[in-house]
């Protein structure tokens, strides 16, 4: 059984949220235009994933997730709207222009599996 979150190196799934050993350490809504960060303390013994999971969706699934980027020097997730300027989908008619939305940003460790 999966859970919709896989870890990917090279193209091979390396790793798929199941029943694996797993903790939860970060579930977190935010809001459609919110940018910002936070240090997670995850064990050294752990690897981790992070998804940002789109809110308020609607039948055409239009809507714009935001963007993760992580820092392994300072252990930061920062996150932002995926698309900052509404001039990148000024072009598109009314019914296929994307729309914010609010995003659950959720980080996962699961112990790592030994050779």
């Amino acid at each position: 059984m999966s859970f919709g979150i896989q870890v990917r190196k090279d193209g091979d799934v390396t790793f798929e949220l199941s029943s694996r050993l797993t903790t939860l350490i970060l579930s977190r809504v935010v809001g459609h235009n919110s940018s910002g960060s936070v240090t997670l303390d995850i064990p050294g013994t752990m690897d981790f994933a992070v998804q940002a999971i789109p809110l308020d969706g609607d039948q055409y699934m239009r809507h714009i997730p935001h963007k993760l980027t992580y820092d392994a020097s300072t252990q930061t997730l920062s996150w932002m709207p995926a698309i900052s300027s509404g001039a990148e989908v000024s072009n598109l008619e009314d019914w296929a222009s994307p729309r914010r939305s609010r995003s659950r940003i959720v980080v996962f460790g699961y112990m790592p599996e030994v050779s």
